[in-house]
């Protein structure tokens, strides 16, 4: 148990766990080998499929790096958050008990502002975050525009945090 509740309370690593089985995943399509290259004979070369060509073999495995590479520089600052409600009701109007639930998002600014989406910690009486380094901060849900969008912000009161860069969408 104690195993799992560390291995859930690293959001990194799920990201990372993902981008692994897309890899293999891709790499066993193209390669047509079993999902470890271990089981494979080891005399049998990668054979392309259709008309992928040695170079675009050589492009996704650069691909895959890359993603490895992006994953470890944002790992930091991904965020775990759990939520529970009292209950209430909900958005159809049915009444509802105790509610709980998890999601995750990213450090924004090292002041403790953090990026979620809505649907994660709206509505919400407790929101607690976990850090990638296990640390625990109660967290205040500040929406941008709920009624247009699903994105919150939640703060929390710490200081120094590492965060993820956002990107300028209007030169992408």
């Amino acid at each position: 148990m104690k195993f799992w509740k560390h291995v859930l309370s690293k959001p990194g690593l799920w990201i990372a766990a993902g981008a692994a089985i897309g890899v293999i995943a891709t790499a066993s399509v193209l390669n047509r080998v079993g999902i470890s290259s271990a089981q494979a004979d080891p005399v049998e070369q990668a054979k392309p499929i259709g008309n992928i060509s040695t170079e675009s073999m050589a492009a996704l495995r650069d691909l895959d790096a890359s993603f490895a590479s992006l994953v470890d520089f944002v790992e930091p600052a991904v965020v775990h958050i759990r939520v529970q409600s009292k209950g209430g009701v909900d958005q159809f109007g049915r009444r509802t008990g105790n509610v709980g639930g998890e999601g995750s998002g990213v450090i924004i600014r090292p002041d403790g502002w953090i990026l979620t989406n809505d649907h994660v910690v709206g509505g919400m009486d407790k929101v607690t975050v976990v850090l990638n380094d296990g640390r625990e901060f109660p967290g205040t849900v500040r929406r941008a525009n709920d009624e247009q969008n699903d994105i919150a912000v939640v703060k929390i009161d710490a200081a120094n945090l590492p965060t993820a860069r956002l990107g300028d969408s209007s030169k992408v």
